[in-house]
């Protein structure tokens, strides 16, 4: 009812005061919204770097792997175990495998893709015939990195490098095949995972999803989550990040190439993970400045009421008396009301008296009148 009368004619004294409180507090909310999208902004930018940082640096250390395969594959060629393929073979790879942490597994393969020795148990039955690398090592004669595969044995992402390993007269006589398991993903996966619960992606050339890891731990590529047309997307793209929406999800990918094993390094923020946090804080920090704000209003609407609005009222209530023909009376306010009230209470009294003056006095004399006599009668 209130504000529909605000709306149909003259404002009330008291919902002027409150828009008055309302209009100043608007610039600051005003300001507040602005900070908010500015943080949006700012936190989109650093998740967009983070996430580069991290799809380089794992393609960093990915890069390192395949140099320290090639070093120990370079320096076992040349052991005599190997090049003659004597029964401490098989002891020399285990040893070798249980000090380098980062392969999964050490093969010496013949010209068949049969093992020879390895430093893995019950692997004699197993054959590299059909991979593509050990092929590209027979027909080159050089060392070769494959793109990122499943390990038959560990059943887990690893990239394997062959070397040749050729007899005196320069034929290849076997083959040395060094696995390097992919474990730098899951150290990736818990930085990932920490700042934004992400995930990190390993996507071979054909656009296969090789491995998903969400935190440490082992990973499969039957873990959902990525859709073949995301997968492809991201084997495209040609900036080091891109923004996909998938089933109403929007997510940011910082994205790395690797040439040599054919792997494209992907890792993943969701867009509503990285705002979150801000809006919430931003709900939370809003809730209390609206509290603060209608304490304010309510603060300044009581200050009015003892100020400004009881003496508006009184002098309204005498102005209202006047009109009923009581003469005589006068305003009287509170010492707590506005100065500027004072004033007009002091105006209006000197009115009233002026309006006694010629209601009971005579204007050629000067002496008091019939009404002045029935109003001293009635009184």
């Amino acid at each position: 009812m209130a504000m529909a009368g605000f709306q149909r004619g003259p404002a009330r004294l008291r919902w002027l005061l409150v828009a008055i409180v309302a209009l100043a507090a608007l610039p600051v909310f005003a300001l507040y919204l602005a900070r908010l999208n500015t943080s949006n902004e700012r936190a989109l930018m650093e998740a967009r770097d983070f996430a580069q940082l991290l799809a380089r640096s794992g393609a960093t250390q990915q890069q390192n792997l395949v140099v320290n395969a090639r070093g120990l594959a370079e320096a076992l060629r040349h052991v005599p175990a190997l090049q003659h393929h004597s029964a401490d073979c098989k002891t020399l790879l285990s040893e070798v495998n249980a000090k380098t942490v980062w392969a999964s597994s050490l093969f010496l393969l013949n010209t068949k893709g049969a093992p020879i020795c390895s430093s893995r148990t019950g692997s004699q039955r197993l054959n590299f015939s059909d991979r593509q690398y050990f092929k590209d090592a027979m027909q080159t004669g050089e060392f070769v990195v494959s793109e990122a595969i499943i390990g038959r044995i560990t059943k887990q992402p690893v990239v394997a490098t062959a070397l040749p390993v050729k007899n005196a007269i320069g034929e290849i006589a076997s083959v040395l095949v060094i696995g390097a398991e992919l474990n730098w993903i899951s150290a990736l996966a818990d930085a990932v995972y920490e700042r934004y619960r992400g995930s990190v992606l390993a996507i071979n050339a054909e656009g296969g999803l090789i491995s998903r890891h969400q935190r440490s731990g082992r990973a499969s590529i039957s873990e959902a989550g990525t859709s073949d047309d995301t997968l492809k997307k991201l084997l495209q793209a040609r900036t080091p990040v891109v923004e996909i929406e998938e089933d109403g999800v929007t997510r940011i990918f910082g994205l790395a190439h690797l040439k040599d094993t054919q792997l494209t390094v992907a890792v993943a923020f969701d867009r509503e993970a990285v705002l979150g946090p801000i809006r919430h804080a931003f709900l939370v920090d809003l809730l209390w400045l609206l509290l603060v704000a209608a304490g304010s209003a309510g603060l300044a609407l009581t200050v009015a009421e003892f100020s400004v609005l009881r003496g508006v009222r009184t002098l309204n209530n005498t102005a209202l008396r006047l009109k009923a023909g009581r003469m005589g009376t006068r305003v009287t306010l509170s010492p707590r009301v506005a100065t500027e009230l004072h004033e007009l209470a002091a105006s209006f009294n000197s009115m009233i008296a002026e309006f006694e003056r010629l209601a009971y006095l005579d204007r050629l004399t000067g002496l008091p009148n019939r009404r002045f006599l029935e109003r001293q009668m009635l009184t």
